[in-house]
């Protein structure tokens, strides 16, 4: 005989019951394409800049900066 959880004691139930901005993996993820989005058009820009027009301007430069740094310890907390 199949026994079934019962809805309470499910990890579809439990998954379902934890609103969705307090859910870490979804937020996680969203993160991640977002950065790797983020460097993609960076280094794409820079290599148009750097290397097709050979004509970097100060923008660059501080688009790098920001790029490179590290954040705020307050916005590292996940």
């Amino acid at each position: 005989m199949l026994l079934l959880p019962r809805d309470e004691d499910s990890a579809l139930a439990r998954y379902e019951s934890v609103p969705l901005l307090n859910n870490r993996s979804p937020l996680l993820a969203l993160t991640i394409v977002f950065i790797t989005i983020s460097w993609i058009c960076t280094l794409l820009r820079l290599y148009v800049r750097l290397l097709v027009q050979r004509a970097p301007g100060w923008d660059d430069f501080f688009l790098t900066v920001a790029m490179v740094r590290p954040h705020p310890p307050h916005l590292q907390q996940v």
